[in-house]
């Protein structure tokens, strides 16, 4: 009996190339150019959730796209935004 599956193959070979592509490595300036390596286990890991600095600071950018967004306005705003999350009630209160 065979353990060849192609459909499951080609499915496999489709994530891949999805990968590859996504990743940009069809540029042949990528540093990974041609290189599978290590592609399918970034893959599978889930995107990081934005951090509440970099919500803030897309926040900021769309609503004032004109101002600068220097260090000490960031830090204030997420003092800020972290006091009033603090403030909210708990969910399974």
């Amino acid at each position: 009996m065979s353990d060849c599956h192609p459909i499951e193959q080609q499915a496999r070979q489709d994530a891949l190339e999805a990968a590859y592509a996504a990743d940009g490595r069809h540029d042949l300036q990528h540093p990974c150019h041609s290189t599978y390596t290590a592609l399918m286990s970034t893959e599978l890991e889930a995107p990081a959730a934005p951090s509440l600095e970099d919500q803030l600071a897309a926040w900021w950018r769309q609503s004032y796209p004109n101002a600068t967004l220097n260090p000490q306005t960031g830090q204030m705003m997420v003092a800020w935004a972290t006091w009033l999350l603090a403030q909210q009630p708990a969910a399974d209160a």
